[in-house]
């Protein structure tokens, strides 16, 4: 079953036309908390972080993030930039001997394989579109690194035998795997020993989760599966099921941290959703920077953070630092 782009609006119309009374609704009922933090000084930083000059043809490339700071120091969504330290703090305490070889998995548009160039790091970067690959790879200079990265496409049993990473990235992509634990099992099999693995998954709790849920339910029940290799979430889990699911599958968690508030990721999903399910979303951007604009997004910023030890369970993504161990015994077992 198709979904043509006239089916998408017809989908969408509905929900667009009450936006506007949702907007006005919920600026009423946030406007306290909104005066509130008239009044809130930031505590998170928000400062800058090196980034790139956007490309200027950018087709062929699903996952663009060409403009935005690598997942290593934060990302720019939502309206919101946000940063954190817990990355490069870990690489900051890695010895420069094993500063070597890393691994990303899930490479997309580059933009961490970059980074980790810059940094001296001999990267193998793996995706599933080796179009997006190459076209990506066109778009940076790579003049001033000592190893540009090696471009693979294939399963992780593909690479060669024995080869191991001292840093493993998987930065948005666990979420969108099919197979998971054979994929996580590999993952940790190519970890070496002392060196660290970043992932970045969202929290099943978040509103935005909870639909994409549904939905990924109701394709199955339909037997449309995914509309393309990758982009659906098909793993919803808590930032409790992931610590979990990660520690039982051969890793130790030593460090965890929620990003991405939940007030300004509820506010940007209610009112990106119907446009993105519409189709309008990518014809007409400027509705989403209209019912989601930048002063109003820094506000809700600044009251997820103030109000951060309540609500942390529920802020939308969730950021790991692990280290590799023994997987239990019904993790070997397949169970």
């Amino acid at each position: 079953m198709a979904v043509t782009p006239a089916t998408r609006i017809l989908v969408g119309f509905p929900m667009l036309l009450v936006l506007p009374i949702l907007t006005v609704m919920g600026l009423v009922l946030l406007t306290p908390l909104l005066v509130l933090s008239l009044f809130l000084r930031p505590r998170e930083r928000r400062g800058s972080a090196r980034t790139i000059q956007r490309a200027e043809n950018d087709e062929g490339v699903t996952f663009n993030r060409f403009g935005d700071v690598s997942k290593i120091f934060g990302c720019h969504t939502r309206n919101v930039q946000y940063r954190w330290d817990l990355f490069q703090e870990t690489l900051d305490m890695m010895p420069q001997s094993t500063k070597r070889d890393a691994l990303d998995f899930g490479a997309g548009s580059l933009r961490d394989s970059w980074e980790l160039a810059q940094a001296g790091f001999a990267v193998v970067s793996t995706d599933i579109d080796s179009r997006q690959l190459t076209r990506s790879y066109e778009k940076y200079d790579w003049s001033g690194v000592s190893h540009r990265p090696e471009l693979f496409v294939g399963a992780l049993t593909d690479l060669p035998p024995g080869k191991v990473f001292d840093l493993v990235t998987a930065f948005d992509v666990l979420e969108h795997l099919s197979e998971l634990e054979p994929v996580v099992n590999q993952l940790r099999l190519r970890l070496a020993a002392g060196g660290r693995m970043f992932v970045s998954v969202p929290n099943a709790r978040t509103l935005r989760e909870r639909v994409g849920w549904l939905m990924h339910k109701a394709r199955g029940r339909l037997g449309l599966g995914g509309a393309r290799p990758g982009v659906p979430h098909v793993n919803f889990m808590s930032p409790e099921g992931w610590s979990n699911y990660f520690e039982t599958h051969g890793f130790r968690v030593e460090r965890h941290e929620m990003v991405i508030g939940s007030l300004v990721n509820d506010w940007h999903f209610v009112h990106s959703f119907p446009l993105g399910v519409s189709g309008l979303a990518r014809r007409f951007p400027n509705l989403e920077r209209i019912f989601c604009p930048q002063s109003l997004m820094r506000r809700l910023d600044l009251l997820d953070q103030h109000f951060k030890r309540t609500t942390r369970g529920l802020w939308a993504w969730n950021l790991f630092v692990l280290a590799r161990t023994a997987p239990t015994a019904s993790a070997q077992s397949g169970h």
